[in-house]
């Protein structure tokens, strides 16, 4: 299964704030490349704890 997420990623003094709005998650970063690695990683601990808690959809 796909899911298919907006990263914006924007330069805040020394370092890169990476969000994802259709979860409203966010992670930074020294660099672009390391701020989006850790907003995926945010955002696979996001839909984890949903799947734990029993709270998406079954029927997505």
């Amino acid at each position: 299964m796909y899911i298919v997420v907006t990263h914006i990623i924007k330069k805040e003094n020394n370092q890169y704030i990476a969000t994802c709005p259709e979860f409203d998650v966010s992670s930074f970063g020294d660099t672009v490349e390391e701020a989006n690695e850790n907003l995926k990683e945010a955002i696979l601990l996001y839909l984890e704890g949903i799947d734990e808690l029993k709270v998406r959809d079954p029927n997505i």
